[in-house]
């Protein structure tokens, strides 16, 4: 299957049934018939797709590496270390006759009786999220010493290392293509207000600093501002040079430094951080 280009499931299917359905209805003029052939045609989509979801939940599994426990990564564990890992469960039986959310019920059915014999083992593991959808197992972290005996488990068809990915902002302006922007239009930024709609940020970062030039340029300053944020329902005040205002509409306050989720601090930093390229920041 893999390395075929395929056409979309849906326009394959529909195109599918038309068709059937076409010569069907030529070839049979009593309505018992139609029915019989509808129900065939139904029968046969719903067979493709799931063969499609499981043949794409392979091409997945070897795309992003989950193609065995170990995987070549045994040397880069420890074996108390935490790791995060797929566990993949048996599909129940007798399935293709069930609704949509009875093949869910039964599915999770299998799921608990091989989570509740994980939780047997005293181990520290804990599930994270479950699938239903392409493949039926569910997401944990536990210790690498403990994988196999997770695959050991009754109805666990494999266990598979989860890799982890972390944002390198030093490669982000290669990927916007803001150097070709630079060069090309001489833009740079300065000068120019954005607002930032997210999980806060921190203004008080090393980095959320104006450079020289930005100074210069600068739209607003703590005098310049303060009688437009006077006129605000909110309590609105000043926080540097790099950002002038926020609020956080959240918690009904002017506490905008996330708690939690950095998400706003992450947006912020693409738009106007200024991080040491050379340490990654």
């Amino acid at each position: 299957m893999r390395g075929k280009k395929f056409i979309p499931l849906n326009v394959l299917t529909i195109f599918t049934l038309l068709l059937s359905l076409f010569f069907s209805s030529s070839a049979f003029g009593e309505e018992s018939n139609k029915s019989a052939i509808s129900d065939i045609i139904a029968q046969q989509g719903q067979e493709l797709l799931i063969e499609e979801r499981k043949n794409a939940a392979e091409d997945l599994k070897e795309k992003f590496g989950y193609g065995g426990i170990d995987n070549g990564q045994s040397k880069a564990y420890k074996p108390d270390e935490n790791v995060r890992v797929i566990v993949e469960v048996a599909q129940p039986k007798a399935m293709k006759k069930a609704s949509q959310k009875e093949k869910k019920q039964q599915m999770k059915k299998v799921q608990d009786q091989v989570i509740n014999g994980i939780q047997k083992m005293r181990s520290k593991s804990e599930v994270r999220h479950r699938f239903f959808e392409g493949v039926n197992g569910f997401s944990m972290e536990t210790e690498y010493q403990n994988l196999k005996q997770i695959e050991a488990q009754p109805h666990v068809v494999g266990v598979h290392i989860a890799k982890t990915f972390k944002a390198a902002l030093n490669a982000s302006k290669d990927l916007v293509q803001a150097k070709e922007t630079w060069e090309k239009y001489g833009l740079r930024g300065e000068g120019l207000l954005v607002a930032v709609v997210d999980s806060g940020l921190d203004y008080t970062h090393q980095d959320m600093t104006l450079s020289d030039n930005g100074k210069e340029q600068a739209k607003w300053t703590v005098s310049s501002i303060q009688p437009i944020l006077d006129e605000t329902e909110v309590n609105d005040k000043w926080y540097s040079d790099k950002v002038p205002s926020g609020y956080d509409w959240a918690d009904m306050n002017d506490d905008v430094i996330p708690k939690d989720n950095a998400h706003g601090m992450h947006v912020a930093g693409i738009v106007g951080a200024n991080g040491d390229e050379s340490n990654g920041e």
